[in-house]
């Protein structure tokens, strides 16, 4: 996963290099008048990059896809471990307690417990009346 994050950066990067270089040599084809050479090579030049632009943006696309589903079957594998907290006397009331993103602060006193995923979000929403 860390392979492709530097990769997309990298993209990201050229992508808004490309874009920039669009604009300014719209401004400049925009600017000469009458048909010359130099207006059809500022053509072909937008109309390159342009094409390059879109081959970023697919291929940014296809990375961001990845990570999304790289993420999820991290997800999928961390909560096979059952990650869990254990309360071996007392957590006191404001204790923020953080278990695969699912965020808690505690309203009241905990004591002796363990705590995963689900009792987390049973635990918090059970305190917010859903």
């Amino acid at each position: 996963m860390n392979m492709k994050q530097p990769r997309l950066k990298l993209l990201l990067d050229e992508l808004n290099d490309v874009s920039g270089y669009i604009v300014k040599l719209r401004t400049a084809f925009e600017k000469i008048s009458g048909a010359t050479i130099k207006k059809d090579q500022l053509k072909s030049l937008i109309v390159q990059l342009e094409a390059r632009r879109e081959e970023i943006i697919s291929e940014i696309s296809k990375l961001r896809q990845k990570l999304k589903v790289l993420k999820h079957v991290s997800v999928q594998e961390v909560l096979k471990m059952n990650p869990r907290i254990i309360i071996k006397e007392t957590c006191f009331a404001g204790v923020t307690i953080n278990i695969l993103g699912e965020v808690y602060k505690t309203t009241f006193e905990l004591g002796p417990r363990a705590l995963n995923l689900q009792a987390l979000k049973e635990l918090k929403y059970q305190n917010k009346g859903y």
